[in-house]
């Protein structure tokens, strides 16, 4: 019998069932990043970006999850576009962090929806607008997104009951 390697790597990266190793899991990550898993991608990514069973390297953070993004990984379309939104690795670029904010965010991934309320209250990758701004956080809000816990009843004065 053929264990798969989500499996494998989730063994390792937690030490169920064998030695806790955080190399072999980013090896197993890989590995299923070049096999275009949409998730491996965004874990391999996210080793680079965090130095997990790997050094640290921005740049190749950013192109697993830009695979990732570009396979439908909402986690990793969240990634991307944080890196887009800052400019790590990449060019400073609000747009096209708006643009995949929205792809996961309309898929219904709660930081991203977060990111776009925050994108629409600065006017950063959209033109500003507080009523757009306050839906998407109402949306994380309702996902018990921790940011838009803290954002939607400090910073608006609003209830979770009203309606966006």
């Amino acid at each position: 019998m053929e264990i798969p390697a989500a499996d494998i790597t989730w063994c390792y990266e937690h030490g169920i069932g064998v030695k806790k190793d955080l190399f072999k899991a980013f090896d197993c990550y890989e590995i299923a990043a070049h096999g275009e898993n949409p998730e491996a991608q965004c874990m391999a990514g996210y080793c680079y970006d965090l130095g997990i069973g790997t050094l640290i390297n921005k740049t190749k953070a950013l192109e697993w999850y830009e695979q990732s993004a570009m396979n439908g990984e909402l986690i990793g379309q969240y990634n991307f576009a944080n890196f887009c939104f800052s400019g790590t690795a990449t060019g400073r670029d609000r747009n096209k962090a708006f643009y995949w904010y929205s792809k996961s965010g309309y898929a219904g991934y709660d930081y991203s929806q977060y990111r776009l309320g925050y994108a629409y209250q600065l006017g950063a990758g959209a033109n500003k607008d507080m009523h757009e701004a306050i839906r998407w956080y109402h949306k994380a809000y309702v996902q018990n997104n921790p940011p838009a816990l803290k954002k939607i009843p400090v910073v608006f004065g609003a209830s979770a009951d009203d309606d966006y």
